[in-house]
């Protein structure tokens, strides 16, 4: 991509989201889309949204809710530790079906990604230090898709984790493209990198 990148915010009740989209529209339209019909759901399944344990979804759900219990599960939260990731993946996705070849979404710390050249993505935890310098370069061959999340919480030592779908994560495990704060829930990972980067 020889030009610059133009980040666009748009907020959707409390979620705030930076896109980079040629297909804005499509992409925010498929925000508010799949936000009302998790909230259906949630109207129908109460306990999907207060679990703290993964959930099985009833036979009529839709994928955003099936998506969200599926990477919940992997990690044994749950599946609104979810709802970011699925959200950015389901908004990405909208964006390739409206023909645009890169798109970037940023939902709070879980970034789903398809790109057709480098980008940087950078770690800002506030304050200045060392941290704040930190940041990772993606060829466009990283991509398709890519799936970023911050481990262990957005404090000064929060890590970073990529994951690319449906490969293995640095621990060789099997990982899926929308576990984002699912992953950074588990107690089980917190345990296993402590605090820092990896």
């Amino acid at each position: 991509m020889n030009r610059k990148r133009v980040y666009k915010t748009f907020i959707h009740k409390e979620a705030v989201f930076r896109i980079c989209c040629e297909s804005f529209g499509a992409v925010t339209q498929e925000i508010v889309r799949q936000r009302a019909i998790l909230e259906d759901y949630i109207r129908r399944d109460p306990h999907f949204q207060h679990s703290l344990q993964p959930v099985a979804v009833k036979a009529d759900a839709l994928e955003v809710a099936r998506r969200m219990a599926r990477a919940a599960s992997k990690v044994g939260v749950g599946p609104m530790a979810a709802v970011a990731g699925a959200m950015a993946q389901l908004a990405v996705e909208a964006g390739l079906q409206a023909g645009t070849g890169e798109v970037i979404v940023d939902n709070g710390g879980d970034i789903y990604l398809q790109t057709t050249g480098p980008v940087i993505i950078g770690l800002y935890p506030g304050g200045s230090g060392p941290i704040g310098r930190l940041a990772f370069s993606l060829q466009a061959c990283d991509t398709p898709p890519f799936h970023l999340f911050v481990l262990g919480g957005n404090g000064p030592l929060a890590k970073l984790w990529p994951m690319r779908s449906g490969h293995r994560d640095r621990t060789g495990r099997r990982t899926g493209g929308r576990r984002g704060d699912a992953g950074r829930q588990s107690r089980q990972d917190r345990r296993r990198y402590g605090a820092g980067f990896k």
